[in-house]
C-alpha cells in the first residue's frame, strides 16, 4: 500500500477487479497471476467497502494458514462486530 496505490493479491474477486478495469482503466489495473492495483486519487473518495473487501480477502491469500486461521469468518473485522454488538 503506497501513497497513491495500493497492489492486492485477489482470487475470488479477480472477476469483479477485471470488470472494474475494463470500465475504469484509470483506476483499477489487473495484472498476472492475480494480482491488482488500485489508483488513489487526492480529493477523490475510494470505495472503501470495496477496499476494505479486497484488503482482507489480499491478506488471506498472501498469508500464512496458520495465521488465515486465527481470523474471524469473512464479513466485517473481529473489532466491528465487538463494537456494533456493544450499540
Amino acid at each position: 500500500m503506497g501513497a497513491a496505490d495500493i497492489r492486492l493479491k485477489l482470487r475470488e474477486s479477480i472477476a469483479e477487479a477485471a470488470k472494474l478495469a475494463a470500465k475504469e482503466p484509470g483506476r483499477y489495473e489487473v495484472g498476472a497471476l492475480g494480482w491488482v492495483k488500485v489508483k488513489l486519487s487526492a480529493g477523490e473518495q475510494p470505495p472503501l467497502d470495496l477496499l476494505e473487501k479486497w484488503i482482507d480477502e489480499s491478506y488471506r491469500v498472501v498469508v500464512d494458514k496458520r495465521l488465515v486461521a486465527m481470523l474471524p469468518e469473512r464479513g466485517l473485522p473481529a473489532v466491528r462486530k465487538i463494537a456494533n454488538k456493544r450499540q
